[in-house]
């Protein structure tokens, strides 16, 4: 039995920004993914993996900085952050990533997670990052 194309029009901008780049937040979620992962590099950081799967969590990108393993939360919004960037679900699963990993890694001084944040700038640059290290950080066990 032969399969029907499809001939509906893409839903009508319910994901599209008003400047219409992004068509869905998974596309918008990678695109920052690859931009942050590029800056990283230009900041002398190592990346080890994007989209690592761990028992308990994906995390977007697994790096090093100097001898410190860094799990790195990408995090796209259309505007300016002004709560909470993580909730405690995410935080516990992004720790127990963490802790999962650091004990199957060797030759690392420490584990550290961070998020990072693309929002949109209002000018110039159009896009701004803000990278907030060890932003899940919760007991010792993590160092």
């Amino acid at each position: 039995m032969a399969r029907r194309e499809s001939r509906k029009s893409p839903p009508s901008g319910r994901f599209r920004r008003s400047g219409g780049i992004f068509l869905s937040p998974s596309g918008s979620g990678r695109w920052a993914e690859r931009w942050v992962r590029c800056i990283l590099r230009l900041r002398g950081w190592r990346i080890l993996g994007s989209n690592v799967r761990t028992p308990f969590c994906e995390i977007d990108l697994l790096a090093v900085e100097g001898k410190t393993l860094v799990l790195v939360e990408v995090k796209f919004r259309r505007q300016r952050p002004q709560s909470r960037p993580l909730s405690h679900r995410q935080a516990d699963r992004l720790r127990r990533g963490a802790l999962w990993l650091n004990a199957r890694r060797s030759g690392h001084d420490g584990v550290r997670i961070d998020l990072v944040e693309v929002y949109p700038g209002g000018g110039w640059p159009i896009w701004r990052i803000e990278h907030l290290r060890a932003a899940v950080v919760d007991g010792p066990e993590l160092f």
